[in-house]
């Protein structure tokens, strides 16, 4: 028997809470001189009067195009996930998937005829936030904090605190999710997760040469629990939505490789802050083990190698990499390599990243150590570079020995 389980509803049964609770909420906002992350001042100028939103009434994306102009965050960023995953599950399905959009402190989803718009922050305080806007035209639009609903899903995959989520699931041709373990609901993927394990429900484009991966595809899971052929190497969407309803007309393969690294660090930030508010503080052994896991993933040890060369579908592999600092030979932390790996040089743009502002000084000062020890170690043009790089522009904190 094929047993369907929402993991919203999952994660609420493992918490010990009522459905009811998936729908509350803890409306809040910041005041103008807290804010900690980029929604917070978002509204801070708001309430200044010092910008404005724009509703596009014409196009029928509502206050998206001007949301991602406000947050500098790119159109060409955008992913379609059309897995039943998200508080508003039911507006979801491969016909319709939801949107996502992304900056390195911000992310925002979309469903059509959603009733709001979903945002998670890096907040430089308090670890991860989470906020929405009615969707619904009005005079004075207004993010609301979200709490409950959000961390129900989030803290199951954080470790001890809320975290961020990119996950394969494998679903049947409505979206929905047949068979969850209530026990994990949520399989994450990140940057050292076998390609044949990611992306299922997740639409993905561009050209993927040799990987093999689960995206694109729905399943009949009484024939077999491995995707059907046809999923691999899509660079065009129509036929299985309106591209009309969104703004990229596809699911960039390197907008997702690229979220799927920076949320594997954020994640790591957020319980290395949860571990080094423990006993023992940043000294415990469990800090200490998830600071060492933090360096090692910010210079890309243990990083599935790209199995041929990539390109994605929208554009965004330019946009990213003109989107940061450079040192004086014009190299970047953002310039990408899409051959055999992601980033030309390994250490991670997020340094630049308010998530990265946010962890414990303590820690942050073992993360610097352990990753100069890494790529001095290495030996190799590419790791010196990243070194140079780095000292050349200097992330907020870096510490004077470093140059």
């Amino acid at each position: 028997m094929s047993l369907r389980f929402h993991p919203v509803a999952l994660a609420a049964l493992a918490l010990g809470l009522t459905p009811l609770a998936l729908c509350l909420a803890a409306p809040a906002v910041m005041a103008a001189e807290e804010a900690g992350n980029v929604i917070d001042a978002l509204q801070a100028r708001l309430d200044r009067g010092e910008t404005r939103l724009t509703f596009d009434d014409k196009d029928g994306h509502g206050w998206l195009p001007d949301l991602l102009t406000q947050l500098g965050v790119p159109k060409e960023s955008q992913l379609l996930v059309f897995s039943k995953s998200s508080m508003q599950f039911e507006q979801i399905s491969p016909h319709k998937p939801r949107a996502l959009y992304f900056g390195a402190d911000v992310a925002l989803g979309t469903v059509q005829e959603g009733r709001v718009v979903e945002f998670i922050t890096n907040d430089r305080k308090d670890g991860l936030r989470f906020y929405t806007l009615d969707a619904k035209k009005t005079a004075k639009p207004r993010f609301e904090r979200q709490s409950s609903d959000c961390d129900l899903c989030h803290s199951l995959a954080g470790k001890g605190g809320p975290g961020m989520l990119v996950a394969n699931f494998d679903v049947d041709p409505s979206g929905d999710l047949p068979n969850v373990d209530p026990s994990m609901p949520f399989r994450m993927t990140d940057d050292t997760t076998p390609f044949a394990d990611r992306y299922g429900g997740w639409y993905v484009t561009g050209q993927t040469g040799a990987m093999k991966h689960r995206g694109n595809v729905t399943m009949d899971f009484s024939v077999s629990a491995e995707p059907p052929p046809g999923g691999l190497n899509i660079t065009d969407l129509s036929g299985k939505i309106d591209l009309t309803k969104y703004l990229s007309p596809g699911s960039d393969i390197v907008a997702l490789l690229v979220l799927e690294h920076q949320v594997g660090v954020v994640n790591l930030i957020n319980q290395a802050n949860v571990r080094c508010r423990g006993r023992g503080g940043c000294e415990s052994a469990e800090a200490q083990d998830v600071i060492a896991q933090l360096a090692r993933y910010m210079t890309f040890t243990g990083a599935v190698p790209l199995p041929s060369p990539v390109t994605g579908s929208s554009g965004y592999a330019a946009v990213f990499a003109q989107d940061g600092p450079r040192d004086a030979q014009g190299r970047s932390l953002r310039d990408l390599d899409l051959k055999t790996r992601l980033l030309r040089y390994p250490l991670s743009y997020m340094l630049y990243s308010d998530a990265f502002a946010g962890l414990n000084p303590a820690a942050r000062d073992k993360v610097w150590r352990l990753v100069h020890d890494d790529l001095t170690a290495r030996k190799t043009d590419e790791a010196r570079a990243a070194i140079a790089i780095a000292a050349a522009a200097p992330p907020p904190g870096l510490p004077g020995w470093w140059k």
